[in-house]
């Protein structure tokens, strides 16, 4: 008779999964991955509830990344105005979000889930 509460397949899952996980080379920190300059010609870190920086500034076919790196805190880059059919990225935890600008002009933005999270991109 098995005892209440599992047996070996429990032991499996309770004992052996997390030893197993933890040495299969799942080590890097999400938090601490840093975008490659080459996808990007400015970069704007989302963490800490800000962006930073919160101002940048490019040329007419440049891009910007935003790279989100707040402890899985979801945060996302909502364009305001005109900028609104251009930038809206998806809510992101962890990872990052590229925008191409075309056209000359100042570009405002924010985060829906924190208000007052707000930048802007001005294209040359």
């Amino acid at each position: 008779m098995t005892p209440r509460g599992g047996g070996p397949a429990a032991f499996t899952l309770t004992v052996l999964l997390p030893i197993v996980l933890a040495t299969t080379g799942c080590t890097e920190d999400p938090s601490t991955l840093t975008v490659h300059e080459s996808i990007a010609d400015a970069t704007v870190q989302v963490a800490g509830t800000a962006y930073s920086p919160a101002s940048v500034t490019i040329d007419a076919g440049q891009s910007v990344a935003w790279h989100f790196a707040d402890r899985g805190v979801g945060h996302n880059v909502v364009g305001l105005g005109a900028a609104s059919t251009l930038l809206h990225s998806p809510m992101l935890g962890y990872g990052d979000y590229v925008q191409t600008f075309d056209e000359p002009g100042t570009y405002l933005y924010y985060c829906t889930l924190h208000p007052q999270m707000k930048g802007a991109v001005v294209v040359r």
